[in-house]
């Protein structure tokens, strides 16, 4: 991940710190209380959302691998855990997840040119003027069969006379 100037961080014992982490110890034990009182059962595969409230307990530094430098690690020591409806916390981790996202490829060089028009068209930016280049403005258009949804049901919800998308078959 891109990380932040290491004048930003600082220095420890003369070595520049390259970068933070946070180790959460005993997560388990604030959960496992509030289970107590709102039992819930969970079954493998399920993906559950949990809000920790942690105190900084401890900050120690690690060497970073093949640098000179440390890692400012954060021992968070949690108390009370709830499980929280994941509607209520899912904006905030898909930013997160797109700011890695968008880190990783900075580090790898990448760079994005323009926007993101699928990010655009559920936007609803394009209600009153469709753009060519956007797949979700063609499959509207063209009555295409969204993956999620059941086929009979897309045949049905197909335009009349509109033509099928096709997938690219040939092989090189």
């Amino acid at each position: 991940m891109a990380a932040a100037p290491t004048s930003e961080l600082g220095k420890f014992e003369g070595k520049p710190v390259h970068g933070t982490r946070i180790a959460v110890t005993r997560a388990g034990d604030g959960l496992s209380e509030a289970m107590k009182v709102d039992p819930i059962i969970l079954h493998q595969g399920d993906t559950v959302y949990v809000v920790l409230e942690c105190a900084v307990d401890k900050v120690r530094f690690d060497p970073i691998d093949k640098t000179d430098g440390v890692a400012r690690v954060h021992l968070l020591k949690a108390g009370t855990a709830t499980l929280i409806d994941g509607d209520a916390v899912r904006s905030a981790l898909d930013e997160q997840r797109e700011r890695i996202t968008l880190a990783k490829e900075a580090d790898q060089g990448v760079q994005r040119i323009g926007f993101d028009l699928a990010a655009a068209h559920a936007a609803g930016e394009h209600e009153d003027s469709p753009v060519d280049e956007c797949t979700a403005c063609w499959d509207a258009q063209n009555g295409a069969i969204p993956i999620d949804r059941p086929a009979k049901k897309a045949r049905a919800a197909r335009k009349p006379g509109a033509p099928r998308r096709r997938r690219n078959t040939t092989t090189k």
